[in-house]
């Protein structure tokens, strides 16, 4: 939970915030306004549907394939040598999605170019921004959701408020802007 004054992160226990002082009654009772479960019993179309986040990933999937590409060619152009049977192709693109979604994902606009075109943005529990740490947890959880023989992946036409496991994994949502 963050302070609404000052953005600083508090503990559970805190009864003033750290940083700038505010009161942590104040704070308490503006996230319980934001009880999940209260909402979604209000409006159950607040959570980003399977077939928009499938939608958003291939257009992020198209970006991503260019700027591999051109990374790729910039590499080679300028000697490194980027595909000698060690992987090193595969490396390069494993770096790039990370940064590509971690990065956005953990940025103001909380949403990847795919994702926002869609005007989706992904959330923390608290319908708050999540960290770039999160967001990278979030992107690596995906290979559990994809080990599952994407079961991982169906589950979000299945739950309450349609998370794939990799969404549950890192306590994150995908919502409608």
């Amino acid at each position: 939970m963050f302070c609404p004054n000052c953005g600083t992160q508090l503990n559970q226990n805190d009864n003033v915030c750290p940083n700038c002082g505010k009161k942590i009654e104040f704070i308490k009772s503006e996230i319980e306004t934001k009880d999940i479960n209260r909402l979604d019993e209000e409006n159950p179309e607040t959570y980003a549907s399977g077939f928009a986040r499938f939608g958003a990933y291939l257009i992020d999937f198209v970006i991503l394939f260019c700027i591999t590409f051109v990374v790729i060619i910039i590499l080679a152009i300028i000697g490194i040598p980027i595909y000698n049977g060690d992987g090193n192709v595969d490396f390069v693109g494993i770096i790039l999605g990370w940064l590509y979604f971690a990065l956005q994902e953990s940025s103001n606009y909380q949403a990847t170019v795919g994702q926002r075109a869609l005007k989706l943005k992904v959330v923390d529990y608290n319908f708050e921004k999540i960290s770039f740490l999160r967001a990278t947890g979030r992107h690596f959880a995906q290979l559990i959701s994809i080990l599952t023989f994407m079961i991982g992946y169906l589950m979000i036409f299945f739950t309450k408020r349609r998370q794939a496991l990799h969404d549950m994994i890192a306590k994150t949502l995908v919502i409608k802007s």
